[in-house]
């Protein structure tokens, strides 16, 4: 089991993840948390001998003195590297890792690493608590654990104590990012921020708008503008929304909108309009994401949607079993229980 700060174990099974690496020069980027160490130190430990490869972090004071070992070894690994090389490299394949900031060298392939979708999320709590509950209960244990590697296998004290400490590693203070997880899938509002945060603690609005920019750099936070309205307010979203339970809790349909935007929708042009949870354009589709409708709810939804300007198709996705038949006049209509994200 990981603990505070220490890299867990990954299971022997995690394909997807290993498929990323070969031997060569790779740069792994990712947030904080995500497993880019990991899944390193995972891929060499059954690729090559021990004494054939070195690991050096560059945050730690002692590096100097382990690059001095550089010369003994088929393959180097640097972690933390901030984009530029200490010293000269020897031609021997190499693993850099890093914040997704930084630009990848020439010669060198970028590979992107995300927080645990399901499949990987199952592989981590059946490793860690040997144990195979029912789907429902998983769903609802990846809803709550969220999706870094190293909280899977904690328990909830040392679950909070994990989270509050890759919060602290992220380059924004704890007052502002208490309100950005607790607005999680909701319009972000600067101002607003910037108004509660001085009563809290002195800051800039230029310093403000910074944190967040370099959050979103990070791939910590996720921004989508509303369609055709750039000046309009954009929604947030976070890398890891099962951390929204430290803090002022977030909607449950927010939550689970957060989670949606992880698996279908980060990297795409996506949108959200009025009434729509997001809107790919392109599709002429929205996204409506519920808890617990009724169908008098989604009546009235459909209602005000319909009509609405180059909308051809609606998905809804909903936390409870969906109403069947249910009419959309001119709309194409596709209920989908949440679940289905996971297991269909």
């Amino acid at each position: 089991m990981g603990g505070l700060g220490v890299r867990p174990p990954f299971p022997k099974r995690l394909l997807a993840r290993k498929m990323q690496l070969s031997p060569g020069r790779i740069h792994i980027v990712g947030a904080p948390e995500v497993g880019k160490s990991c899944l390193a130190l995972h891929f060499l430990k059954y690729r090559y001998p021990r004494r054939d490869w070195l690991y050096i972090d560059l945050q730690n004071p002692r590096y100097h003195s382990n690059w001095q070992e550089v010369s003994n070894c088929s393959l180097l690994v640097l972690d933390n590297w901030e984009g530029v090389f200490p010293r000269p490299l020897p031609p021997i394949p190499l693993f850099l890792i890093s914040s997704p900031r930084f630009p990848t060298p020439p010669n060198f392939k970028r590979v992107q690493l995300e927080g645990l979708d399901w499949d990987e999320f199952l592989l981590f709590y059946t490793h860690f608590h040997h144990t195979s509950p029912s789907g429902e209960e998983l769903i609802q244990e990846y809803l709550r654990r969220g999706t870094l590697p190293g909280g899977v296998g904690l328990d909830l004290y040392h679950w909070e104590k994990y989270q509050r400490w890759v919060l602290e590693r992220l380059p924004a203070p704890l007052e502002l990012l208490q309100l950005l997880i607790g607005g999680l899938g909701s319009r972000l509002s600067i101002h607003r921020i910037y108004r509660e945060l001085k009563r809290q603690i002195p800051i800039s609005k230029d310093t403000l708008y910074r944190q967040v920019d370099e959050l979103v750099e990070e791939g910590v936070l996720f921004t989508i503008p509303k369609w055709n309205s750039p000046r309009s307010l954009k929604k947030c979203f976070f890398y890891n929304p099962g951390v929204g339970r430290l803090f002022q809790p977030v909607k449950f349909p927010n939550l689970l909108a957060n989670y949606l935007y992880l698996h279908r929708f980060k990297g795409r042009e996506v949108y959200y309009r009025e009434g729509l949870t997001f809107y790919l354009p392109e599709e002429g589709l929205g996204i409506v994401v519920t808890s617990f409708p009724t169908l008098r709810e989604l009546q009235r939804l459909l209602r005000r949607l319909e009509g609405m300007e180059k909308l051809q198709k609606v998905e809804i996705w909903s936390y409870s079993p969906m109403v069947p038949n249910l009419e959309g006049g001119s709309l194409e209509i596709q209920l989908f229980q949440f679940s289905s994200l996971f297991t269909g």
